[in-house]
């Protein structure tokens, strides 16, 4: 059918890292933010939001051929969590936490975080001469 290639733009490993941050929020005695535990689902309903808003810009930095490669993924992936947050009208709560507590979070997930980008950075295509979009 020549379509040409093509990509697949998930929502689930934001809704897993959504369960990350919450089961290590938990661990440190404080409240799930996404989830109150691993059997419920979703505490925000506007967290739906939040996905297509990060899967908007998923698809911004596919059309535009822009592979981020922040310092600390964790970080990066927290900031955007709580701009698409605000971007539906919901309370960007992980900027607020206790500076210690967002550290510990950061580095409990920097890996995760980090495998993360690197599939989405490589789900975005080389320019060619073939495929000049």
């Amino acid at each position: 059918m020549h379509i040409g290639p093509t990509v697949q733009l998930d929502d689930y490993p934001y809704v897993h890292l959504m369960r990350r941050i919450s089961q290590e929020l938990r661990k440190r005695g404080q409240n799930g933010l996404f989830f109150d535990s691993d059997d419920l689902p979703m505490k925000e309903q506007r967290d739906w939001g939040t996905l297509i808003e990060l899967l908007n810009e998923d698809f911004d930095d596919l059309v535009k051929r822009r592979r981020p490669a922040p310092e600390s993924p964790a970080e990066w992936l927290l900031e955007r969590l709580d701009t698409a947050r605000r971007k539906v009208a919901a309370r960007p709560a992980l900027g607020q936490l206790e500076p210690a507590v967002r550290r510990e979070l950061v580095q409990a997930l920097e890996a995760e975080c980090a495998e993360l980008l690197s599939d989405k950075n490589a789900g975005i295509p080389i320019r060619s001469r073939a495929a000049p979009w």
